[in-house]
């Protein structure tokens, strides 16, 4: 995927979420869920790889703990 498809599907699915559980802070979810969305593909860019590294699961402890 591209990025702006990481980034159109970070923003759907944090509406849908935001809509099921009555969030109400919209900016700073759309903010860290398109934050979380793109930084595997910057990673795996810089290490010149596709799907390597930035693409583990090891990065869910990270984005969890921030979010």
């Amino acid at each position: 995927m591209r990025s702006y498809t990481h980034l159109a599907g970070a923003i759907l699915f944090y509406l849908i979420f935001a809509f099921l559980f009555n969030q109400t802070h919209l900016i700073v979810g759309i903010f860290f869920g398109s934050w979380a969305s793109v930084t595997p593909d910057i990673i795996d860019r810089i290490l010149n790889t596709h799907r390597g590294y930035g693409h583990s699961i090891f990065w869910l402890i990270p984005f969890i703990v921030v979010a």
